[in-house]
């Protein structure tokens, strides 16, 4: 009998411990994406894919979705409030695609390889520094 108790307990504090870790890694996963979406922000500003504006405006968002998550976390995540999280992360991930894929560039000068629909200067001629 007093076997069986063992194991009983030895099971519920097994099962106890691997909901806590999976608490845990759910928690860490709001931070991996967030810090992942930060890591993308800065390569498009490296990159020029990204105005300073844009990473401005993104950073703001960002800054907002951090607060949201510390707000929340402060009674303990429900799963409603992790699938709110998830949605803005979501919809952040999307902010920071469209904004690196929208065609404006922040360019690093007239000498960069690219050419992004700009005329070169060339002597004397009109050019176009659009």
């Amino acid at each position: 009998m007093r076997t069986i108790r063992q194991l009983t307990l030895a099971t519920a504090l097994t099962l106890a411990a691997g909901t806590t870790v999976a608490g845990a890694a759910r928690a860490d996963a709001f931070w991996d994406r967030y810090h992942n979406q930060q890591d993308r922000i800065e390569q498009g500003v490296d990159n020029g894919s990204l105005t300073r504006s844009e990473a401005d405006r993104l950073e703001e968002q960002e800054r907002q979705l951090k607060r949201e998550r510390e707000r929340l976390a402060r009674n303990g995540l429900s799963q409603h409030d992790r699938q709110v999280l998830n949605r803005d992360l979501n919809r952040e991930s999307s902010r920071i695609y469209d904004q690196r894929h929208d065609d404006q560039y922040a360019g690093r000068g007239w000498n960069d390889d690219r050419d992004h629909g700009h005329h070169h200067h060339n002597g004397d001629d009109w050019y176009d520094r659009r």
